[in-house]
């Protein structure tokens, strides 16, 4: 077998053990379904932790930033047209329609700019994670090592 079919094997199975654990069954469980060793199924666990630490480390890092900006920078592109409209409109129903849009974006990028404490609780959270997930790792290394010496 070659390694790229290894690969593709064991992202198979490790699909199948993130699935089995996400449908509540224990990991002796997803050893019996997958017909794989408990030793195997922590190490896909392991992986499995890691690449959503990952994500989530790209999402607040990368991700999220951008989205937080394009949307600051959409309520004022619609703020000002909507001023823009407000001003030039002849009839009084378009110029209200138009301010009521023009107050809602104020108040939404208000919302936005008042709850920057919420990106850094956000990241603050995230480290949170790290440090479990690392304490988390650290155990499921004593379970295979306390495994190896009854085995």
């Amino acid at each position: 077998m070659t390694s790229s079919q290894d690969e593709h094997l064991i992202t198979i199975r490790r699909d199948k053990v993130r699935e089995l654990l996400a449908q509540g069954e224990s990991k002796s469980s997803v050893c019996r379904i997958t017909n794989t060793s408990i030793t195997t199924i922590n190490r896909d666990i392991v992986w499995i932790k890691e690449q959503a630490r990952d994500n989530i480390k790209r999402y607040a890092d990368e991700i999220f930033p951008e989205q937080y900006q394009q949307c600051l920078d959409l309520l004022a592109t619609v703020t000002r047209e909507a001023s823009n409209t407000a001003f030039t409109a002849r009839d009084n129903r378009e110029k209200i329609s138009a301010l009521s849009l023009v107050k809602d974006c104020v108040s939404l990028k208000a919302d936005l700019l008042s709850n920057v404490n919420l990106v850094d609780r956000t990241i603050a959270y995230v480290e949170g994670l790290r440090k479990k997930n690392k304490k988390d790792d650290n155990k499921t290394e004593q379970e295979e090592d306390e495994q190896k010496v009854f085995a």
